[in-house]
């Protein structure tokens, strides 16, 4: 192995160790990743530095994009539960049948699509397995089926994110 090949996945394995390895705070690991990889970036890299900041800028952006759409989900999720609208969503779902394997798909299927397509990011996972677990279903289960249910819908994600996110440096004039 070379020395650029072992730099650039030094920041990957100090992370799994510092967090796996030496069970530290994960706010801990992230700052001891990032402090690494400006220093191999601007030292051994010699990335300029106006690009440096201005990427790193960008990264920061973007995870906010993405934060405050997670954010959101986990928020509807609060708003459900304090209004009371999961008992609601069970006792409907079993007046619509008795069978939870039908309640299941119901949730995991239909529900999550709808909520992927709104939200995005998996987000449709974390609302819809507590819902399951409301059903009986095990936590482990419920996790399982939860991503099962929205495996087919993230190929498309939500409705504007891909394109913000997903395309937003490719100067390609098919994608607006």
């Amino acid at each position: 192995m070379d020395l650029p090949f072992i730099l650039s996945i030094s920041p990957l394995v100090l992370f799994l160790i510092l967090l796996l390895g030496l069970r530290k705070p994960l706010s801990e690991v992230s700052l001891w990743t990032l402090g690494l990889m400006i220093v191999l970036a601007l030292l051994y890299w010699q990335i300029a530095p106006v690009l440096f900041w201005a990427s790193f800028a960008k990264g920061i952006f973007v995870a906010l994009d993405i934060f405050l759409i997670i954010f959101g989900a986990i928020f509807f999720l609060e708003v459900l539960r304090s209004l009371g609208v999961i008992g609601s969503i069970s006792y409907y779902l079993e007046s619509f049948s008795k069978d939870y394997r039908i309640q299941t798909i119901i949730l995991a299927w239909f529900f999550e699509n709808f909520l992927e397509g709104a939200a995005g990011f998996g987000t449709a996972a974390v609302i819809v397995a507590p819902l399951l677990i409301g059903l009986g279903l095990t936590p482990i289960k419920a996790v399982i089926v939860s991503l099962l249910g929205n495996s087919t819908s993230v190929a498309f994600g939500a409705a504007g994110t891909p394109i913000r996110i997903g395309f937003s440096g490719l100067e390609y004039p098919a994608i607006p």
